[in-house]
């Protein structure tokens, strides 16, 4: 179980063209709880994947 939810939680950060080790370890446990959630059926509407800092930080390192 634990490796699909990793599993999981790369291919939906791979969606936004994120790499999870952009991630903090806040934003990691975030995002476990979304793909949790998702799992049994709930559909989270503004993820941690949103959060402009992301972007940001994955911009800043294709420079």
């Amino acid at each position: 179980m634990e490796k699909n939810i990793k599993l999981q939680m790369q291919k939906k950060a791979e969606l936004y063209g994120i790499s999870i080790d952009l991630l903090t370890s806040e934003e990691l446990n975030l995002l476990r709880e979304e793909v949790e959630k998702e799992a049994n059926g709930i559909f989270v509407i503004d993820g941690v994947l949103h959060n402009p800092d992301i972007i940001y930080r994955r911009i800043s390192r294709n420079d």
